[in-house]
């Protein structure tokens, strides 16, 4: 329901943001999912939406930088280290360590 509204909020946002010739917004959110087994929280993600008269941009903070580090061969390697770090001091879960290869 909290994600149907916001997205709501966030389509007038941009709408109103497009009615006006030097208009530039900033809208974000916080949405989370739980565990269906036990009602925990799996994670947490930042949604933001830029948008102006001529452009807009909707992202998630985290998944920009690791496509941006990503990017590029060393960048790769950087994010590929600090992936094994957290693994092996058990910051991140085995379920993750796939993307490792």
């Amino acid at each position: 329901m909290n994600r149907i509204i916001s997205t709501v909020v966030m389509c007038f946002l941009a709408i109103a943001a497009v009615a006006q010739e030097k208009a530039d917004i900033e809208v974000s959110y916080d949405a989370s999912r739980v565990n269906l087994r036990d009602g925990s929280p799996i994670s947490l993600n930042k949604y933001i939406l830029l948008a102006n008269a001529k452009e807009s941009k909707f992202y998630s903070p985290i998944t920009e930088y690791i496509d941006s580090l990503q990017s590029t061969p060393e960048g790769d390697a950087k994010y590929k280290e600090m992936t094994r770090g957290a693994y092996v001091s058990g910051r991140l879960s085995s379920e993750h360590h796939h993307t490792l290869a």
